[in-house]
């Protein structure tokens, strides 16, 4: 019995003190799919970068300590067959359950313990597709008391029914009972999938497959979007992890979206502030990772609108604070993860965040503000001390020291009304999201 102590003690060490080699790691996960491996590849080299270079540089924000891939367990679906699934686990320190393996080759190449955990049903950790029964390349697992512990964090009083302390997405998926899940106790796991071929399986029977090729290749590929969409809903698995350990400062925000959407369907003059906040923030991320002195004068212009949104339209400043906070920043981390990479350029993904027509103005002028704090002023500044009443944009303002505007409100809205956008799409995109995301609107 000694001698086997030394023994796996000397096999950890031997793995943890070693260089990684991830070339190795890729070809051990899927030794029959080059493209795989490539996409595995530079997520790996993503893990790897987050250990130094955390995007939100450690800061607390308002609804995630920090965020890294390095920092969160995940796992890899490999060996699909018809019915089932293994699973390999990394940054796994959680308890360790039978059935859970030590993984050796993977653990010595990437030198850290990875383990496995093999036959598992696909449709017992599927989430995705229509019925939330299918297998794509982005799934989770909740743990076996996530409902109560995500509803306790914000209502710690609440008596929670059976039937919401038993939900599943769908009828197949995993039970409560499962070691798995028994030992993510509140949290969610991350999987992913790196297949291509996966992703057309589920999605290409929506719409013509040329035409999902072609709209992929226009936002940088397959690895860009898929990935970035990867980095994406990590870190929003992080911040339900994060609500469930109570790590984050809590704000208070109460949006009336039923009256939003009515205010975006018919007043004018807030669809030409929304118009006008759009632009000027288009236009000063133009500017980032240049060496160029900010533009102030746009900044004090896009002040003045800010402070005619908040006085005049309540609800809709609310949606703009909140959502490039939540949205807005898990697509930043995901845009700044690609740039870190080397799988897109800056200035491509500011022209990517400009033009994407997936996600809706809130996501892409709150990305722009993270690389805007990340690449021009080299800081992350949020606190669970510092007042969360402020907007990303604000906080950027507030740091640059920007004097008043010369201009009133509608000599702002006149010089910044017309430019390449869309404003009938990006409305229309405001309000899909506002329809879908709340009940008897």
């Amino acid at each position: 019995m000694k001698y086997l102590l030394i023994s796996i003690l000397f096999f950890v060490s031997a793995f943890a003190q070693a260089e990684p080699d991830y070339k190795k790691a890729v070809e051990i996960l899927y030794p029959q799919s080059t493209d795989d491996q490539s996409f595995m590849q530079k997520l790996f080299d993503i893990v790897e970068i987050h250990k130094t270079q955390d995007p939100l540089m450690g800061g607390k924000g308002p609804s995630v300590t920090g965020f890294g891939l390095n920092k969160q367990p995940i796992a890899f679906i490999i060996n699909e067959r018809e019915k089932l699934i293994d699973l390999v686990l990394i940054n796994w320190n959680l308890p360790v359950f039978s059935g859970l393996d030590i993984h050796s080759d993977l653990s010595e190449a990437i030198a850290a313990k990875a383990y496995i955990l093999k036959n598992i049903d696909k449709k017992s950790v599927a989430t995705q597709g229509e019925n939330h029964d299918e297998l794509a390349n982005f799934s989770y697992i909740n743990g076996s008391n996530f409902m109560e512990k995500q509803i306790k964090a914000d209502n710690p009083d609440m008596i929670i029914s059976e039937e919401f302390l038993n939900w599943k997405p769908h009828p197949d998926y995993m039970d409560k009972a499962h070691p798995l899940r028994v030992a993510l106790d509140g949290l969610t796991l991350t999987l992913l999938n790196p297949s291509k071929e996966k992703f057309f399986d589920i999605y290409a029977s929506l719409s013509d497959v040329n035409a999902m090729e072609a709209l992929l290749e226009s936002q940088g590929g397959y690895l860009n979007t898929i990935l970035g969409m990867m980095v994406h809903e990590a870190f929003h698995v992080k911040e339900g992890n994060d609500n469930m350990l109570q790590n984050v400062a809590r704000r208070s925000i109460d949006i009336d979206r039923k009256k939003l959407v009515e205010q975006l369907q018919s007043d004018n003059k807030l669809k030409a502030l929304f118009a006008s906040y759009i632009n000027i923030v288009f236009s000063i991320g133009d500017s980032i990772g240049g060496s160029s002195q900010p533009n102030l004068s746009l900044m004090a212009d896009l002040q003045v609108v800010i402070d005619e949104i908040k006085d005049k339209y309540s609800d809709a400043w609310k949606f703009i604070w909140d959502f490039e906070y939540t949205e807005g920043f898990a697509e930043y981390v995901s845009a700044q993860s690609m740039v870190a990479a080397g799988i897109t350029s800056l200035p491509k993904q500011i022209e990517f965040q400009k033009t994407d027509p997936s996600n809706n103005f809130a996501y892409r002028t709150g990305s722009i503000g993270g690389l805007y704090l990340y690449y021009q002023l080299k800081s992350m500044p949020f606190s669970n001390d510092e007042s969360l009443t402020m907007s990303v944009w604000e906080i950027i303002i507030s740091q640059q020291a920007v004097p008043k505007s010369d201009y009133k409100i509608d000599e702002i809205v006149e010089r910044n009304s017309t430019s390449s956008i869309d404003l009938n799409s990006e409305i229309d995109r405001v309000v899909e999201y506002l329809i879908s995301t709340v009940e008897n609107l």
